[in-house]
């Protein structure tokens, strides 16, 4: 809750909202090899090339909503359990920056977006604010790869040779602790000298590794 005296303007959009989600799992045996359309035969060739099974999984998501606080002025005692919730001012961007360009030296977002933060500081103002804005932020982007491929050694006794892509187009994201989730990593109080300017981390890079399994 963030103001028990103003009931309805605890109503909004969740911090966790997304409004778009694509998830893609795919199998693909190539042709080749034992049991398949071409050398399935015996022989060298077959042993080198046949067999093999490419798999891939692809999520794509909108951003999440993003909030503000006037964290720094907000003179309300804290007995209250109210918080400073400014408003957006008509026709101001708050995003100063595009996410796929953002440079993390400055600001993201705009303090000009925001009614002035003067208003709250005799401890009477609670602000017009909504509890979630409607302003999104970063989308996420995430594709993995594998490549496999088992190989009989005997009757019992097989290998399983594979090789793995995480996030194989090395996309990058500004997050709270690592992984994409409810956070915001920049500084969300538009009262503070340091609004918009990034405290958080970034997702993991892209990742590869090789791996073979003995299986008897």
């Amino acid at each position: 809750m963030i103001n028990p005296y103003q009931g309805s303007r605890n109503k909004s959009l969740s911090p966790d909202d997304i409004t778009h989600t694509f998830s893609l799992l795919g199998v693909y045996d190539f042709p080749f090899g034992a049991g398949r359309r071409w050398l399935n035969g015996p022989g060298l060739l077959n042993g080198i090339a046949g067999g093999w099974t490419l798999s891939t999984s692809i999520k794509l998501v909108s951003g999440m909503p993003l909030y503000f606080r006037d964290s720094t002025v907000c003179g309300v005692p804290s007995q209250f359990q109210a918080q400073c919730i400014p408003a957006l001012v008509p026709g101001v961007n708050v995003l100063t920056q595009s996410y796929d360009s953002l440079d993390v030296n400055r600001p993201a977002y705009s303090a000009a977006a925001f009614e002035a933060s003067s208003l709250f500081a005799n401890g009477t103002y609670l602000g017009q604010g909504p509890r979630v804005t409607g302003i999104r932020g970063s989308p996420y982007r995430d594709t993995n790869l594998a490549l496999s491929k088992t190989v009989v050694i005997k009757e019992r006794l097989n290998i399983q040779i594979r090789a793995e892509a995480f996030n194989i187009f090395n996309n990058h994201y500004f997050t709270c602790d690592g992984t994409f989730g409810d956070c915001i990593p920049f500084n969300n109080d538009p009262s503070s000298n340091s609004f918009g300017t990034w405290n958080g981390t970034v997702s993991q890079p892209r990742n590869l590794q090789l791996v073979g399994r003995l299986t008897f």
